[in-house]
């Protein structure tokens, strides 16, 4: 897929690391000499929209660079300096160019590049010239009509000289994916190969040509917020004649997904970003499953272009991994080609394994504790009830018996009292002999009953008498004595 903003690390043969970069809409680069990055220097005055960048066997550098002024140039280093050749310009408001691309095919630098026509029933083109010793010539162009509203989506090359150009039409509500091939013997393009089609908008895609002229094909479908992945794999031979080809759906997400890139490298594998994270995939055609995503375990993650000199097709590749100035790891160097699988990345992914086989088990004996303290929660809490009851039980006893008590108080207070009265009485006789009047009280000591006598005289004209409660005293005024 051509992503716009981002930018190229150049590996020349020897060992020299180039980047080329745009900042502020001017195109940058810098060159790493000493195990350090020389200053920015900028590559012309002019302001971009995009670029691209190809390395050449000779460890030449080829940019070609597509401006707001609409003019598509191509800059090429020498050890003399930048050359810049001018491919052409635009100068209709309604035309633009939104698709550019640099292949080296047998050795020749092919330049291809898509004007699109915002107008209807306009004539829309992929344009292709060749750099032959500095000289430029134009080749056969691929034309279409804007009504067929196609967008160029991605532009391979394999080492037999074959160019692939893979895009999109929408007809109605069906969205096209589609491949014309370029035949150097035959100077032209082929007539429109259909690699599938779909009613939900196609958005991400990507191509790699593997061995045997396997062609690889990435797409992305998107409704609802919902991403599917899509999947295909088949020789030229089966696509030249239209055998059926069945698509395969690795999964579907609710993510983003952004700077997508397909690796035939040993293992068939997907690459993606989403935000600051990166992600990967192993395909399985077999088993497809979105729990075989592993998160990338490395920050920061960003993406750019690697463009190796291969001494064949030297196509940059796009890859993600942490990027300028540093430039320690990519995705593709985490591969481990000997064991065939991902190296460093499968002992990350083997001690998450490792961890989360800890965290299963020590989760295991947390639930079991839980269900042991559930258990153990429940019996108390049965017998916090029985008790309760007991208590109530209790409660209700100690309140009859409180209640039975009461009532023998009172009882035995009357009684008390009762008693009390007959003991407290006082009593008078009158002696018959004599005319003196006594007067005793019976008082009880212990068990012993003791009567105190009062004598009283005087007639009983003169004596008065006073009572106090259930006791009355005889008082006799003329006996002195008293």
């Amino acid at each position: 897929m051509f992503s716009k903003e981002v930018g190229y690390l150049i590996k020349r043969s020897k060992e020299q690391l180039w980047y080329i970069f745009l900042k502020k809409q001017r195109l940058n680069y810098v060159i790493k000499q000493d195990q350090s990055w020389t200053r920015p220097e900028l590559m012309d005055s002019c302001t971009y929209k995009y670029f691209v960048t190809c390395l050449g066997y000779d460890d030449s550098i080829y940019v070609l660079a597509y401006t707001y002024s609409k003019q598509l140039l191509l800059y090429i280093w020498s050890n003399n300096g930048w050359n810049k050749i001018h491919i052409t310009s635009l100068s209709s408001k309604y035309e633009d160019i939104n698709y550019i691309s640099l292949k080296l095919v047998l050795g020749k630098l092919h330049i291809l590049y898509f004007v699109n026509n915002s107008l209807q029933k306009a004539r829309v083109s992929l344009k292709h010239y060749v750099l032959d010793n500095s000289v430029l010539i134009p080749l056969d162009s691929l034309n279409f009509f804007s009504d067929d509203r196609v967008m160029a989506l991605n532009i391979n090359s394999d080492d037999k000289g074959l160019i692939y150009f893979f895009y999109k039409r929408q007809l109605a509500k069906t969205f096209y994916l589609a491949l014309s091939i370029y035949r150097k013997d035959k100077k032209t393009w082929s007539k429109e190969i259909l690699l599938a089609s779909s009613s939900r908008p196609v958005k991400d895609f990507d191509s790699k040509i593997g061995l045997g002229r396997d062609l690889h094909f990435l797409w992305s479908e998107v409704v609802d917020n919902q991403v599917s992945l899509y999947y295909k794999r088949a020789t030229l031979e089966a696509i030249i004649n239209k055998r059926a080809i069945r698509s395969l759906r690795l999964f579907t997400i609710s993510n983003t997904i952004e700077y997508l890139s397909l690796s035939t490298a040993n293992e068939i594998g997907v690459f993606w970003m989403d935000q600051s994270r990166g992600f990967y995939y192993l395909i399985s055609e077999e088993k497809p499953d979105k729990n075989n995503i592993r998160v990338i375990d490395y920050r920061p993650v960003s993406p750019y272009y690697l463009a190796l000199n291969d001494k064949t097709k030297n196509n940059p590749i796009l890859v993600i991994g942490d990027g300028f100035p540093v430039f320690k790891w990519n995705i593709l160097e985490l591969i481990d080609a000997k064991n065939n699988r991902l190296g460093k990345e499968n002992k990350i992914l083997e001690r998450d394994n490792k961890l989360i086989k800890d965290l299963k088990l020590r989760l295991e004996k947390h639930e079991q504790l839980i269900e042991e303290l559930y258990k153990a929660f429940e019996n108390l809490n049965n017998t916090l009830k029985e008790k309760d009851k007991s208590i109530h039980r209790l409660n209700i006893k100690i309140k009859q018996l409180s209640f039975e008590l009461e009532q023998m108080r009172s009882r035995f207070a009357d009684r008390k009292f009762k008693q009390e009265e007959n003991k407290n009485v006082s009593i008078q006789k009158k002696d018959q002999s004599t005319d003196q009047c006594k007067s005793y009280e019976i008082r009880k000591v212990g068990e012993e009953e003791i009567q105190i006598f009062d004598d009283l005289t005087g007639s009983q004209e003169d004596r008065e008498e006073i009572n106090l409660g259930k006791v009355s005293i005889i008082i006799n005024p003329k006996n002195e004595s008293l």
